[in-house]
Formats: structure tokens, C-alpha cells, sequence
């Protein structure tokens, strides 16, 4: 008896839908990709050229801007020179700015009676001045930050983490972005800057495909970007008028969707790059993406009705639950896609009819997917990427199922812990290094500045 299109089992009807609904959502993913793409191309004289346009972004960039750079000082008293040098010398802007290094600490520290007055009193160049802020009973990030909002009097503020040296025309290029899409924050992008093992240069590759092609894709098709909480240029009275919550593992990402629910405007500029350190360690790693994980489930949660009940356009609306319920969907998918389907396919090559044509097409289709998504990455690394890097961004998107369980493991400990009620109630820390009571127990993560000659540049395409 002949196999009918669909197969002969109730099985292979559900597994057809199955395979749409996944086919659906990759599909979604390679228009946003090819979108992205496309105004990347548009751009690309200036991209491809980033330092020799930085006069064009001069003329355009404009407004006073302070820096804020939030520290743990127990953590980072090691780094803080090489920063604050690295920002006051090199950052390229037309205006003078002040500089406020706001830290906290659970105890007293050498550093407190040396290094950060001797930074203070140094005579900086083109009229940059350095301010030194002791945020007392501080325990975290947000609350190093909202100290300094009342006293800033500029136009715009810009945000960067401890361990991060801003590229030299980063800032302008998030100037020019926020006056050309007259947004109220413009968030950059991040690599690293030191990369001593393999762990690190695969770690920099994952970032150049989040930066690049992941999060322009997502702001293509939902018309907004979102808070990374370091490398980000802000509108000051915006911070001021929605502060950052100290209650939540990510500061951050919570700030994004409220702002996101005021109807405020945030853009990518991946070009307006920053250099940050590895984690010292695999340990260190996990803790990090766990937190981040954790950061980003707590906010769904916390506003999943909140978005509903919002004011926003039906379009808004649906941008937001793609940027966080949609997560956890696109994993599922990804999972099938990446697995089930290659599986079913091999097990099936010699009896294509078992399941019938239909959902031989849908497992083809899956397949071929992961080909168009992997062609748009090696795209957007040859025009983006520098050419010694490339064989670890083809690293990273070949090996991708890997990349992919790790999340999968990442993301079903968070729901854990989360239902569970094992997570703290308040974030005491910045990054993966930062907190107090991470300074206590064996979380505390030193860093040294990277030896000389390491420091990665501006991430330019070779010519």
C-alpha cells in the first residue's frame, strides 16, 4: 500500500508541524540576517574604512559628555592606571570631559590613599579631568551609578566598565549614531582585548557574531536595541529619570525593558567598539553567563505582563516579547534543528518515505538553513572582522551545536534556580568579577593588565 504525502503515522503529523514551526522561526532569524546584511552593504565604504572616516564623524559629533567608569575596587585596584590612562589619552571626542571613577569597597585600601589620588591630581590632555567618587555602603554597579547621575551636568554620559578600553573613535561613532537616529541611548559593541588561550579567541568570536550579526538582525526586525550595560552612550536625563534597580542579577538588561516600555528609543552601533578582559578562568566563565542568563529569565518574568499592559504599539509589543520569551523558543528550535532533524535524516536517508515527502522537505529545509546562516556570518566576518581572526569566527559557527548545548545547559540551570527560589534577591556584583560579597569567597577574580604589546586595536578590516 502506498505511503501517503504526510506518512502513515499520527507521529509523522506531529513531527511535520514540529519541523514548520521550527522552519518557521530560522526563517525569521535569515530575513532579519539578510536585512542586517543589507544595511551593513549600504554602508560598507565606512566600515571597511572606520579609521580614515573618523574626520567625517567629527564634524557631525556634538554635546558634552562625562564618562563614567563603575569599579569594585578590591577587584580591579590592579587595572584602574591602565584605564583611566587609557580613556583620558586616547579617547577621541572635540569637547573637554570629566572622567568619575565611582567604586565602593568593603574595607580599606592602599589604593585609596595612593593610586586614586595620585590619578586624580594628574594634569590630563585637552582639558579632561578626573573625579574620584567613594559611593559609601554601595554593593553594586547600579548603585556606583546612580550616585553619579545627580551630579552630572552634561548633555549625555557614557558608560564603561572597569576593564574596558574604549577604541579610539568608539565614542564618536555612538555620538553621530545618537544624533543621526535621534535616540535617547546608543549601545557599542565588545571584544577582547586580550586573548592568551584558545578559550579567549573563541569566546572574541562569539562576540564578533553576537555584535555583528545576531543583535543587528534582532534590531532589524524589531526596530530596537537593548542596554549592555557597558560601552554605552546614554542621554543623562534619561538615566536620571528611570535610575538603575540594585535588586536584580542584571541591572542592565532590567533598565532596557523599562526604558523599552517608556517608549524610549535605543540603538546597536557595533562599530563604536571596546575592548574588555577574558575571564581568568572556565570556572569564572560559567558563573559569568550564568549570571547574565539569570539576569535575562528574572527580567522575562518580571515583565512579561508588563508588556501586555503597556502602551506600546501591537509592533512594540511583539519587539519586546521577541527580544525575551522568544529566547527561550528559538533555543527549542535551534535544538531541534541542530539534532533531531540531522539524526532523523541520516537514520531515514535509505527510506526517505517513512515520514513521507513533506517532512523530507521540512528536515532538507532545516538543514540547508543552518548552510544560509553560517554564509551570512563568514559575510560579515570578511567585511568586519581582521583577517586572524576569521579562522576562529569559522571555528566558532562550526562548531555551533556545541556552542548551542552550553547555552541549553546555561539557560535550564537559570529556570532552575529561578522556580527553585535559589537566587539572591540582589545583584552584589558588575560583571562576573565585581561584587562584595564575591570579594570574600573564592569568586574574586584579579586582574593584571595584559602585558605589553597584547592589547588588541581597533578591530578593523585588512585591506
Amino acid at each position: 500500500m502506498p505511503t501517503s504525502a504526510f506518512g502513515d503515522s499520527p507521529g509523522a503529523w506531529v513531527y511535520l508541524g514540529i519541523l514548520v514551526l521550527c522552519n518557521a522561526v530560522v526563517t525569521l532569524v535569515i530575513i532579519s540576517l539578510t536585512g542586517a546584511f543589507y544595511q551593513r552593504c549600504r554602508h560598507r565604504r565606512m566600515v571597511a574604512n572606520l579609521g580614515k572616516e573618523q574626520p567625517a564623524v567629527v564634524k557631525v559629533a556634538h554635546g558634552s559628555v562625562t564618562v563614567l567608569v563603575p569599579c569594585y575596587l578590591p577587584n580591579e585596584q590592579h587595572i584602574l592606571k591602565g584605564t583611566v590612562t587609557h580613556i583620558m589619552e586616547n579617547l577621541e571626542y572635540p569637547e573637554p570631559f570629566l572622567l568619575i571613577l565611582c567604586y565602593n569597597t568593603p574595607k580599606p585600601l592602599a589604593a585609596e590613599q595612593e593610586l586614586l589620588p595620585a590619578l586624580e591630581a594628574t594634569r590630563w590632555p585637552n582639558g579632561r579631568t578626573l573625579r574620584v567618587l567613594k559611593v559609601e555602603g554601595s554593593h553594586s554597579k547600579a548603585e556606583n551609578l546612580n550616585a553619579c547621575l545627580p551630579l552630572i551636568t552634561t548633555e549625555t554620559l557614557v558608560i564603561y566598565d572597569a576593564d574596558h578600553h574604549p577604541d579610539p573613535p568608539s565614542l564618536m561613532f555612538a555620538a553621530e549614531m545618537m544624533r543621526r537616529k535621534d535616540c535617547h541611548c546608543v549601545q557599542g559593541s565588545t571584544y577582547l582585548r586580550y586573548k592568551p588561550t584558545l578559550l579567549a579567541k573563541i569566546l572574541d568570536a562569539e562576540f564578533f557574531v553576537i555584535f555583528f550579526c545576531f543583535f543587528p538582525a534582532v534590531q532589524f526586525l524589531t526596530r530596537m536595541g537593548v542596554f549592555g550595560g557597558s560601552n554605552a552612550l546614554w542621554k543623562t536625563e534619561t538615566l536620571r529619570k528611570y535610575m538603575f534597580r540594585h535588586d536584580v542579577q542584571t541591572e542592565d538588561i532590567e533598565l532596557s525593558v523599562r526604558v523599552l516600555l517608556g517608549d524610549i528609543k535605543i540603538r546597536f552601533c557595533p562599530e563604536s567598539r571596546s575592548g574588555e578582559l577574558p575571564p581568568k578562568s572556565f570556572k569564572a566563565l560559567w558563573r559569568q553567563r550564568l549570571r547574565w542568563e539569570i539576569g535575562w529569565d528574572q527580567v522575562t518574568m518580571q515583565h512579561f505582563r508588563d508588556i501586555r499592559k503597556s502602551s506600546l504599539s501591537c509592533r512594540k509589543k511583539a519587539s519586546l516579547y521577541y527580544w525575551l520569551p522568544w529566547r527561550w523558543l528559538m533555543l527549542v528550535t535551534a535544538a531541534i534543528n541542530a539534532f533531531v532533524t540531522p539524526l532523523f535524516s541520516l537514520i531515514l536517508s535509505t527510506q526517505s518515505e517513512t515520514l513521507g515527502p513533506y517532512n523530507q522537505i521540512m528536515m532538507n529545509y532545516s538543514i540547508g538553513t543552518y548552510g544560509v546562516i553560517t554564509l551570512f556570518i563568514f559575510a560579515n566576518a570578511s567585511l568586519m572582522a581582521k583577517r586572524a581572526d576569521i579562522p576562529y569566527i569559522v571555528a566558532f559557527q562550526l562548531g555551533s551545536s556545541l556552542y548551542l548545548l552550553w547555552n541549553a545547559l546555561i539557560v535550564g540551570t537559570s529556570l532552575f534556580r529561578i522556580l527553585t527560589g535559589r537566587v539572591d534577591s540582589q545583584a552584589s556584583h558588575f560583571g562576573f568579577y565585581f561584587g562584595a560579597r564575591e570579594a570574600e569567597n573564592e569568586e574574586a577574580i584579579e586582574y593584571e593588565e595584559p602585558p605589553s604589546g597584547h592589547e588588541q586595536g581597533l578591530n578593523t578590516a585588512d585591506e
